[in-house]
């Protein structure tokens, strides 16, 4: 398979999935018609991690699920060639049939790989609780399925990698299929981890790609499993804990995260139904394992899995169920020295030296009191004093007796036991306080660690787009000179223009001269002066005024020099008749004027402007060549450095990976020295429980007859 830089998005397969005669290489997709949203006619898709999934029904009615991917996936060729050819030999019974296509669909020209599966007809496992949940029979049948399912996976070899809810269908016939085989394990993967840890509501805290392998799915199998027990005993919680029908079953990534501080776990210790408690002490032993440490899910024998009625069948000193006894560490042996009481009818070679001295001692008091009888002794008082020293003489040796008989000893020893063991417990806390603080230390500088790359990227991506911006600075001002020769070719000639209508107005008002004819009421004397004030024409002067310094107001001529003009025997009539004969010619002229320039002008303007935009046409083109080969320059200087800053940056993480491993290991380590500690000590419980010791009296009354210190005759 050609390596592809880059997937097409979910629309553009959308687009392509529309004709499937013409996108798709697979004979039986070609001729497949695409299921459609109602109303809409856009294609049906299933939107995944990194995949989009379409249905499609083959000319024959075959019905297919086609996953078509949205970013590349490290060795997906490789990856789906070995669990094809695994599960095709295999063939489960819980897999669905699936054919991965290099080249299976066109997108723009380029073909793209996808993964052609048989359609499973089903509802998710959460769907299938939801509607099912009060069936506690059906409950029941479908774990037992589920536990076979992950023994047949452990038998063959493999692991799916991302067990839950959505990739575990229910039939309508109650058949269990395990769908999405992107991180599956198969032998011959080692080497090739996927690019998912699956989904967190299923998965151990931590997880990471190095765990994956045939152990990957104890967890979240282990998890499943035994909340679909605790379901088929106590229906009600699946509304109590999952209220919203959530993607989790019982417990979700919050949970899991520290069982102790859970609201839904300790509502299922202590719960009211003694089989939800049975099976929560389970779930808390072996999800605080180390993921190393969990055994593989055993498959129980129809009498262990079923919902018992009263107390659970089998469950010995410690609380487990007999068919999960070989997957828990067991109690550790006495002390030596420090074995249990004897079984009835057993007896050990000190007993009877210890019943002989006892009746010796016992015997004491009544040789005393014969031997005072036999004296005759008749002081009653002093003989009675006799008799009594005589017993308490007697009584001393026998309670030293008593404290050092075996009994004692072997509860003093168990105590002795216990207190290690509790202290074994506490040191095993501390450890897992202190993980706990250095996990979440961890954590911390990890996203620390994250802002500041993203930081430094931003940084280095802004700097980068500053000296491309100033690389196109000189194209963007060629841009804009050339966007502003239009505007100049108008000006100019509107500029031009105006100069030519003014001249000829001008030229016009020349040739309109002022004679005895042309104002009524001014005569030969009147224009004489008037040409001698120097107005021989309408162009001459631009106006009329008055002067109101005196009285009357005296009219002059306001002359084209700017200057001002009074022409005697010309009052104000006769002087607004010659400006209104002037204001007729303007009219005249302005009326008259060209409205276009002569061609050759205009010819003229856009030769020098077309030559000038050759001109910056060419200058542009330079700058153009010039600033592309800039910015490709820059473009790889900025990959180089986005590249040694992302080695960087994945060099520290998979320190901090590596360290937080470490430490989840060690987490692990602690809480399991933690469970055997408790164990231990609810052991040792039970053995000082059993081993009490006798009282003194029954101790002497049992030596004198005769019997066992502690037993009954």
């Amino acid at each position: 398979m050609t390596k592809l830089q880059g997937f097409p998005t979910r629309s553009d397969y959308a687009g392509a999935v529309q004709h499937p005669e013409r996108c798709f290489s697979d004979p039986d997709l070609r001729s497949a018609s695409i299921e459609r949203m109602p109303g809409l006619g856009l294609p049906k898709m299933i939107s995944g991690n990194f995949a989009s999934v379409f249905p499609m029904t083959s000319a024959s009615g075959r019905k297919y699920a086609v996953k078509c991917f949205t970013r590349q996936a490290s060795h997906q060729l490789e990856r789906y060639q070995r669990i094809s050819a695994h599960i095709g030999r295999r063939k489960p019974w819980w897999a669905t049939e699936f054919q991965f296509i290099p080249e299976g669909i066109q997108v723009d020209g380029t073909r793209y790989p996808i993964l052609r599966m048989n359609w499973v007809k089903g509802r998710t496992l959460t769907r299938w609780v939801s509607d099912n949940v009060h069936d506690p029979a059906a409950v029941a049948h479908l774990s037992r399925r589920f536990d076979e399912l992950i023994h047949d996976l452990a038998a063959s070899g493999m692991a799916h990698g991302d067990l839950q809810a959505g990739n575990l269908l229910v039939t309508d016939d109650a058949r269990l299929h395990l769908v999405d085989y992107d991180g599956m394990y198969v032998p011959g993967l080692d080497g090739l981890p996927p690019d998912e840890v699956g989904h967190p509501d299923y998965q151990p805290p931590g997880r990471s790609q190095h765990d994956y392998g045939p152990a990957m799915d104890r967890f979240s199998a282990w998890l499943i499993s035994l909340s679909l027990k605790i379901l088929a005993a106590a229906p009600e919680l699946w509304n109590q804990l999952n209220p919203a029908q959530d993607e989790y079953l019982l417990l979700n990534r919050n949970d899991l995260r520290d069982l102790g501080s859970s609201p839904r776990f300790s509502e299922l210790c202590s719960h009211r139904d003694t089989e939800v408690r049975r099976l929560a002490q389970i779930m808390r032993q072996i999800l605080s394992l180390p993921v190393a440490a969990i055994p593989t899910l055993a498959v129980p024998s129809p009498s262990d899995s079923r919902i018992p009625a009263g107390p659970p069948p089998n469950t010995g000193s410690g609380g487990l169920p007999a068919w999960m006894k070989s997957h828990l560490p067991e109690p550790a042996d006495p002390p030596a020295g420090s074995g249990a009481q004897p079984s009835p009818g057993q007896s050990r070679p000190g007993n009877r030296r210890l019943a002989w001295l006892v009746r010796l001692l016992a015997a004491l008091p009544l040789i005393s009191l014969a031997l005072i009888s036999l004296t005759g002794a008749s002081d009653l008082p002093a003989s009675l004093a006799v008799f009594i020293m005589a017993i308490f003489l007697v009584t001393i040796p026998l309670w030293v007796l008593y404290r050092r008989s075996p009994y004692n000893r072997t509860l003093s020893e168990l105590r002795r036991a216990r207190r290690k063991a509790v202290s074994g417990a506490r040191q095993a806390t501390g450890r897992i306080s202190r993980t706990e603080k250095e996990i979440a230390g961890a954590d911390r500088n990890r996203e620390r660690l994250a802002n500041r790359h993203a930081k430094e990227q931003t940084a280095l991506r802004t700097d980068f787009d500053r000296r491309q911006q100033k690389a196109s600075h000189e194209i963007e001002s060629i841009d804009r000179q050339l966007a502003q020769l239009g505007d100049r070719s108008r000006r100019e000639i509107a500029r031009r223009l105006t100069q030519h209508q003014q001249d000829f107005i001008r030229a016009t008002l020349s040739r309109a001269e002022l004679n005895a004819n042309a104002v009524p009421g001014v005569g030969a004397q009147l224009v004489t002066k008037l040409r001698s004030a120097g107005i021989r024409s309408a162009a001459d002067f631009i106006g009329i005024g008055h002067t109101s310094t005196g009285a009357p107001a005296t009219v002059h001529f306001k002359l084209i020099s700017g200057q001002r003009a009074h022409i005697p025997g010309i009052g104000r009539v006769k002087a607004e008749r010659i400006d209104q004969w002037r204001r007729a010619q303007v009219a005249n002229a302005a009326a008259a004027q060209p409205s276009v320039l002569p061609t050759a002008e205009l010819n003229a303007i856009n030769a020098q402007l077309s030559a000038e935009e050759r001109r910056l046409q060419e200058r542009r083109r330079r700058a153009t060549q010039q600033t592309a080969d800039q910015i490709a320059l820059i473009k790889r200087e900025m990959n180089a450095a986005l590249s040694e800053m992302e080695k960087r940056h994945q060099a520290e993480l998979a320190s901090f990976d590596q360290r937080t491993s470490a430490l989840a290991a060690q987490l692990g380590q602690a809480r399991s020295d933690h469970l055997a500690a408790r164990q231990l000590v609810h052991d040792w419980d039970n053995r000082i429980a059993s081993a009490a010791r006798p009282a003194f009296g029954r101790f002497v009354s049992s030596a004198l007859r005769g019997k066992e210190p502690g037993r009954a005759s």
